[in-house]
């Protein structure tokens, strides 16, 4: 077997030839004779265009003789498939056995060069109650063919949630001459404080090594923003004299506000000589989540010993949230300490040893006066 072309390219004229020679004479009284030929190890049997992958040979006459085999590559395509490499190999002589060598090597050629994927996400963050995150993959780079031509791309998916439905499949195809193409992420509306949720879409590798490129970024993060409010409330303890505050504040998304909200601080008599702001009781009006509602209460500084209290801020009234988003309410009241700061006053005690000493001072004391001279 002897071969005329190092390589042929997809969809190119020219071919390759392998050429099968038979030398002397043919043997057992046979005036003509054949081998088979046989093309294996290509990826894919569409590789080639012609011949046949597997047929015969037939010499009508040796003495020099040949048979050849035109290889002509596959037809043009859009698909990066890389390079590709075969065997021609000829076995079962008849009328004669097989010389050296028996094998011929073919080469493909692909034209195609890969493109580059990217993703990105838009619409982030996206409100539970319908809001849509939008993941658009970008192809760029490879050759014009193939970039006018339709392209099956992997995709890693977001994982399986109650919060959010999803168009984005384990593949996504790019439509011919397309530079884009998309899927999509919308918000499932519930009424649980249950926090935002990442949302992460990604290129996956290829399933044909070469196809295409993952490019960066390879992924992308959408946040689905949980809508629901929650209130809470935040006591502060003081020394007696001092000022319990009570922050009343709401967490939710953006411009989230609260209303229908009452407090009353309890108990009433505790309140200092100044007056508690806004009052030991009242509405808390329009709560706008990021900016707290603070009550405060200055309390009395007595002189009584051992009489540290404590003062309970409750809400109450039915919460009403913007954009109708549910409303959680702590239901346990908050309570601040107002700590004494009175001692008792500490009269000092004689032990056993100081009662002996006053004893002898005493006793000395009436001895010194018993011997003075009296005048």
């Amino acid at each position: 077997v002897t071969k005329t072309t190092a390589t042929v390219t997809e969809g190119n004229v020219a071919t390759d030839t392998l050429t099968v020679t038979c030398t002397g004479a043919f043997t057992g009284g046979l005036t003509s004779g054949s081998v088979q030929y046989a093309i294996t190890n290509l990826t894919n049997p569409g590789d080639i265009a012609a011949p046949a992958l597997t047929g015969a040979l037939n010499f009508p006459a040796c003495g020099g003789a040949t048979q050849s085999i035109t290889i002509s590559p596959r037809v043009n395509d859009s698909v990066v498939q890389g390079n590709k490499s075969g065997t021609f190999t000829i076995s079962t002589a008849v009328a004669g056995t097989l010389g050296t060598p028996t094998t011929g090597t073919i080469n493909v050629n692909d034209d195609d060069t890969p493109q580059t994927v990217t993703v990105a996400v838009g619409g982030s963050p996206a409100t539970e109650a319908g809001g849509v995150l939008t993941y658009t993959f970008t192809r760029a780079g490879g050759n014009a063919a193939a970039l006018a031509a339709p392209l099956t791309v992997n995709v890693t998916p977001p994982t399986t949630s109650a919060r959010y439905s999803t168009t984005c499949a384990p593949t996504i195809t790019f439509a011919g001459a397309s530079p884009t193409a998309s899927c999509t992420v919308t918000g499932i509306n519930n009424a649980v404080a249950d926090g935002n949720v990442n949302v992460v879409v990604a290129v996956a590798a290829p399933t044909v090594a070469g196809s295409y490129l993952v490019g960066t970024p390879s992924s992308a993060t959408g946040v689905i923003a949980d809508d629901e409010i929650t209130v809470t409330v935040t006591p502060t303890g003081v020394i007696e004299g001092g000022v319990v505050t009570f922050a009343i504040a709401c967490t939710g998304p953006a411009g989230a506000s609260v209303t229908g909200l009452n407090f009353a601080v309890t108990p009433a008599q505790d309140a200092g000589a100044a007056p508690a702001t806004p009052g030991m009781s009242g509405a808390v009006g329009t709560l706008t989540c990021g900016t707290p509602f603070v009550v405060s209460v200055p309390t009395f500084n007595d002189v009584i010993i051992g009489n540290t209290r404590s003062l309970t801020l409750t809400l109450s009234g039915t919460a009403v949230g913007s954009n109708n988003a549910s409303v959680t309410v702590p239901t346990a009241a908050a309570v601040a300490t107002v700590i004494d700061n009175d001692v008792p006053l500490i009269v000092p005690t004689m032990g056993a040893w100081g009662l002996g000493l006053m004893s002898l001072m005493l006793a000395g004391l009436v001895g010194f006066q018993r011997r003075r001279p009296s005048k």
